[in-house]
């Protein structure tokens, strides 16, 4: 039997940080798992973990700012490249322009079963954006919204944006960041607990 492949495309290697559960998921489902970010920085203790979980690894310039750039031109025909050499079964792209360029790139590999899920980590248009804000990012993103299986978020407003857009599956899952209940009455003396901590 054919082993399932899974490609997980990021903006920077670093952000895998947040991701290995998922990986380690995947690898006792039996996938083989590529994952796709820009290394920059030369991250070499990353690199050294994906080797343990025995992910392969493509490093790829991306610019975060903008789609339209030079760097991500390449970025796009790279993923094209990689669906074309490998059937993935599965694409999981995370972040605004990584999520569109992938979307873009794997819409006509769904027509061969591989499915695509976007985590959005949050959408670049709210409540609070300039009219022409808005218009820009919910049209990319409404556009993108078609060439996806699943669209993840992490807060409400996201959830509420997203259900609006083409994608059919939109899940909620609480993203990262502190519960704030959990330490709202907690009662300290400062100084000594700068003490203990040996902080000045």
């Amino acid at each position: 039997m054919k082993q399932k492949k899974a490609l997980i495309a990021v903006n920077f290697i670093g952000f895998f940080h947040f991701l290995w559960d998922d990986i380690d998921m995947l690898n006792e489902m039996g996938y083989e798992v590529y994952a796709m970010g820009d290394n920059e920085k030369q991250e070499q203790h990353t690199l050294k973990i994906m080797e343990e979980k025995n992910v392969t690894f493509i490093d790829a310039k991306i610019d975060s700012k903008s789609p339209f750039t030079r760097n991500n031109w390449a970025y796009y025909k790279k993923v094209k490249g990689l669906l074309r050499e490998h059937h993935f079964d599965l694409v999981h792209c995370h972040t605004p322009i990584v999520g569109l360029l992938v979307r873009l790139a794997a819409r006509n590999y769904r027509k061969h079963g591989t499915k695509v899920i976007y985590t959005t980590h949050g959408l670049a248009y709210t409540h609070l954006s300039s009219r022409k804000e808005y218009l820009i990012y919910h049209s990319i993103e409404s556009l993108a919204s078609r060439f996806c299986d699943a669209i993840i978020t992490i807060n409400r407003e996201d959830f509420e944006n997203a259900k609006k857009l083409h994608c059919r599956n939109v899940y909620h899952i609480n993203g990262v960041g502190v519960d704030t209940h959990r330490y709202s009455c907690v009662t300290i003396d400062r100084n000594e607990y700068r003490k203990k901590l040996g902080i000045s």
